[in-house]
């Protein structure tokens, strides 16, 4: 219980701490909105007079966009270059001497920026979104559920990878590159952009086997209802395995790098 009171007062925290910045939270919904429009013009040329392409109609097409491009913001948490910045500043030696275990500290922290993320960006964005493009509702009330679960599966798993690539810190003391490639892996292979569909075969079998699809594309395709049935169930078995894969591989790496830690600044 004291566990479970230590994580909602993190989580709290960090939700107040967003619900603070009111420039920053109008500044990242202009650019959310922005991508999603952009994006969909782009699309929209591409579709030409097709109403359907690759087994995706251009309405599909339509609540495909929006959603991968409002859950690709809401995953990601730059979380490698919070823990670089602790390092260099030297806010790594509190943080580790905190009662409670460092990972599970920003979880927590995790879990409190997506519930305001949720409020004060992701729903303002669907709403404008769908008033412009309009949006699809899910396919059915199972769909919506297993969605939501298949989401938070997702966001477990790109924690996990942040957290890992944060870990490098430990020797490099900085991952502003690895930043940058990290963002570029997902924003290209979780299908963000570009679904699944529309990729060569080849090119579309390596993606599969990998765990930056479960990101975007799985919990997107099953609240679209591509995905359904047995199908949605095996493609969120693979989620599973992925989550708990990521995290023994996260804490027993967390294990090796805490010994090499060097402490600048503060």
């Amino acid at each position: 219980m004291k566990i479970i009171s230590k994580i909602k007062e993190i989580a709290s925290m960090f939700i107040k701490q967003d619900l603070s910045y009111s420039g920053f939270t109008w500044a990242s919904m202009a650019v959310n909105i922005l991508g999603i429009i952009v994006t969909y013009y782009i699309w929209m040329a591409v579709y030409g007079s097709k109403t359907e392409m690759h087994g995706m109609s251009k309405n599909q097409m339509i609540t495909y966009i929006i959603l991968s491009g409002v859950l690709l913001s809401g995953v990601q948490w730059m979380l490698n270059l919070y823990i670089s910045q602790l390092i260099q500043s030297g806010g790594i030696a509190m943080e580790l001497l905190r009662p409670i275990d460092f990972q599970l500290s920003l979880f927590s922290a995790r879990l409190g920026g997506f519930v305001s993320y949720t409020v004060i960006q992701c729903i303002p964005v669907l709403i404008v979104s769908s008033l412009i493009f309009g949006i699809s509702p899910p396919k059915s009330v199972i769909c919506a559920l297993l969605f939501v679960i298949s989401l938070l599966m997702a966001i477990g798993i790109t924690f996990f990878i942040e957290f890992c690539v944060g870990l490098i810190a430990f020797y490099t003391n900085s991952t502003w590159g690895l930043q940058h490639m990290k963002d570029a892996i997902l924003f290209f292979s979780t299908g963000a952009v570009i679904p699944l569909a529309f990729f060569p075969g080849w090119l579309k079998s390596i993606i599969v086997i990998l765990p930056f699809k479960d990101i975007v594309y799985t919990p997107v395709s099953i609240y679209m209802g591509i995905v359904t049935g047995e199908q949605a169930i095996k493609a969120m078995f693979f989620q599973l395995i992925w989550l708990i894969l990521f995290f023994f591989i996260s804490r027993v790496f967390f294990k090796f790098a805490i010994k090499k830690i060097t402490v600048q600044g503060g």
